[in-house]
């Protein structure tokens, strides 16, 4: 991941004065945004034909109640999002005493505090790095429709910090499992893969009638198929496909579970067809990545993902965050994306800071066939084992895998404002507006 530095611009004259007064108990300190380029990829296509995804986040420093804050949140979209935002409470000398974050699930948004855990809930660090040479600045400046929605998205996240209680990542001895209700379990759905592109191959096809739809309403083509058929059609790729998009569709949104009737185009828009739309709309999606992708490099650390970050990450999102965790279970270049709602643990102590863990994560895959079924997505366990390491204060300081193990998770966390490697002709306005036909809303 690199990163731009801004401009430093310790007081921004209007805007941190237009912050300061819808805000009357925060007293604004400064703010300062980055330019990121994510460079890790949870699509199912080799990572070396996939451009780097760029985002703006932006680090704001606030006083409210004898309390010095930070607040991370992504400046690419015209309203600040409680989940793509999250507040660190730092202590005089810089410490962090508490992080708390929202998180987007199946159209809901919560709030979440992580406390100390070290758990980080988005793609950037959770504050500003010093300044590295060779980098760009950026500006600071944010319009003033995100300057009130940060106010409410600050009072928001400010408000459940207050009410819940910290989380605490631990180690025991003892048997532990979560399963998520099955309400949040990922819905059916097909992997659309890339040969001979089935998503946009045709009139027919989901984005052929979406095209033919757009056209209807604008009298302008946009030729989702066209870019389809030349950017995501690797015939010679067998494991090419969307199934990042359906995962991220499936925990982000509620099901499509109805068929409708366009009289514009005269054609029905089937279960299949909404929920390929929106697996294409959700292929490149805003996410907190953990691990690091294996393709192959030179000096690639093989036994990344570490044990301790995915014991973490699982325990953190299955039972404090309620949110499905996806992960690529494939330990090799090819991706193959799952979905994890649930786990169980068996720890045991072998020597004084030494504990063996087995554990189990309930997965869900995506559907071999097109069809028009709907419902959750059927589970089934892949197995795990692994050592985890303590310190004398009992942190968990490092793990080893044991046998197999997963490449790398990832939480989709919110569509992305704009991304080189999802269909650009597909414009989320216009899929928002198709999908309130089959009763789901598109943030």
């Amino acid at each position: 991941m690199k990163y731009h530095l801004s401009l430093a611009v310790p007081f921004l004259g209007t805007i941190m004065g237009l912050i300061a007064a819808q805000a009357a108990e925060r007293s604004p300190l400064s703010l300062n945004c980055y330019q990121f380029e994510m460079n890790q990829s949870p699509s199912a296509r080799p990572i070396r034909l996939e451009s780097a995804k760029s985002e703006r986040w932006c680090y704001y420093r606030f006083a409210q109640n004898a309390k010095k804050y930070v607040m991370a949140f992504n400046a690419d979209q015209d309203q600040i999002k409680a989940e793509l935002a999250a507040i660190v409470e730092k202590d005089s000398a810089g410490k962090t005493l508490d992080v708390v974050h929202g998180s987007l699930n199946q159209g809901d948004v919560t709030i979440h505090r992580i406390g100390t855990s070290g758990i980080n809930p988005l793609p950037v660090p959770l504050d500003e790095k010093p300044a590295q040479p060779g980098i760009q600045a950026v500006s600071a400046k944010i319009t003033a429709s995100q300057t009130t929605s940060l106010n409410a998205v600050a009072d928001q996240l400010l408000s459940a910090q207050s009410s819940q209680n910290q989380f605490q990542f631990k180690i025991k001895e003892g048997h532990f499992e979560t399963t998520l209700p099955q309400t949040q379990w990922p819905w059916r759905g097909w992997w659309w893969p890339d040969k001979d592109y089935p998503l946009g191959n045709g009139d027919g096809s989901p984005l052929g009638k979406y095209d033919r739809l757009v056209k209807a309403w604008s009298g302008r083509n946009p030729q989702s198929t066209v870019w389809e058929g030349q950017n995501h059609s690797l015939a010679n790729l067998e494991w090419g496909g969307h199934c990042n998009g359906w995962v991220a569709a499936s925990v982000l949104y509620k099901e499509p579970t109805q068929t409708w009737h366009s009289s514009e185009i005269n054609d029905d828009f089937r279960v299949s067809d909404f929920k390929g739309i929106l697996t294409e709309a959700s292929y490149c999606v805003e996410l907190a990545f953990y691990g690091r992708r294996y393709d192959t490099h030179p000096g690639e650390k093989l036994t990344d993902i570490s044990p301790d970050l995915f014991h973490a990450v699982l325990t953190y999102y299955l039972e404090e965050a309620k949110k499905p965790i996806a992960y690529d279970y494939v330990w090799s270049p090819r991706v193959d994306n799952n979905v994890i709602t649930g786990y169980t643990s068996d720890i045991s102590l072998e020597s004084p800071g030494k504990y063996r863990v087995k554990t189990a994560v309930l997965s869900h895959a995506y559907d071999l066939k097109r069809n028009e079924k709907t419902g959750v997505s059927s589970p089934f366990w892949r197995k795990y084992e692994y050592y985890l390491y303590t310190d004398a204060s009992g942190k968990i300081t490092q793990g080893e895998w044991l046998g197999d193990q997963p490449d790398f998770l990832w939480v989709p966390l919110a569509p992305a404002a704009r991304c080189a490697y999802r269909n650009p002709q597909l414009d989320l306005s216009n899929v928002s507006r198709i999908l309130e036909n089959a009763g789901v809303r598109l943030e």
